[in-house]
């Protein structure tokens, strides 16, 4: 039994208006193909939730009805769970079990996280001098994509305020090697540590922050008491108005 040919027009690789000659084995898979690739422009009126937080119409335009189904099918689809085989932290497999907002979100998280080993690229300068590639192995995309964030960005300035050896408060202004080095310098550096920022009276008589440096907070909450023991300035004077 011969099939049935589309006879619509569409624009063609030229951009001149052609047959489309789709061979459709009935008149039914005809009209179903007439319906659902050369329909005019459609817009997906699914419920989403925008930044905002509330709720509105997704919005997207497609050529036809069968681009908008494919659409509202990997993209509102509903919650996806990935059910990929990876090693646990106990050396057994099991399923990955990561609960992926649609088909489309599980297909990018498939992709970044368990698409196999990937070797970093970059050019960077060897012990010796010398350029060549990184080679560090990553055991996915995500992997390899958080390792170039990590050390191959550049160098860093740290820009955290300390209080420098005159009492003036200044950005700390390290330069690390790399975005890596950066995170790990401000967590050993200016997370653990603290600075007294009470004020007090230097040797030329001046106010100025204390600026002592104290190993953790607990440190330094004992080391503000001694500044509260002391006699404030101006004590004495009122002493002697006293009756």
């Amino acid at each position: 039994m011969a099939g049935i040919s589309s006879h619509i027009f569409r624009g063609g690789a030229d951009g001149q208006q052609q047959p489309c000659r789709k061979i459709c084995i009935n008149a039914a898979t005809l009209w179903n193909h007439k319906r659902s690739v050369h329909t005019i422009q459609q817009t997906c009126d699914a419920t989403v939730v925008g930044q905002d937080g509330l709720l509105r119409s997704c919005g997207k335009l497609y050529s036809n009805i069968r681009a908008l189904w494919n659409h509202k099918r990997s993209t509102h689809g509903g919650q996806r769970i990935c059910n990929v085989k990876v090693t646990g932290e106990n050396g057994r497999l099991q399923l990955c079990r990561a609960v992926c907002k649609s088909s489309k979100a599980l297909s990018v998280h498939k992709s970044k996280v368990h698409s196999g080993q990937r070797t970093c690229d970059v050019t960077v300068i060897g012990e010796h001098g010398q350029l060549q590639p990184c080679g560090k192995v990553c055991k996915s995309a995500k992997a390899l994509s958080d390792h170039k964030s990590g050390y191959h960005t550049g160098k860093k300035t740290c820009d955290v305020t300390v209080v420098g050896d005159d009492g003036q408060q200044r950005p700390c202004a390290a330069v690390c090697k790399h975005a890596r080095a950066l995170s790990t310098h401000k967590s050993v550096t200016h997370i653990r540590q603290r600075t007294c920022d009470e004020t007090i009276v230097g040797e030329d008589s001046q106010q100025r922050l204390c600026g002592k440096i104290c190993r953790s907070a607990q440190v330094l909450s004992e080391h503000k008491r001694m500044h509260r023991k002391r006699i404030p300035v101006g004590a004495d004077e009122d002493d002697d108005l006293s009756p």
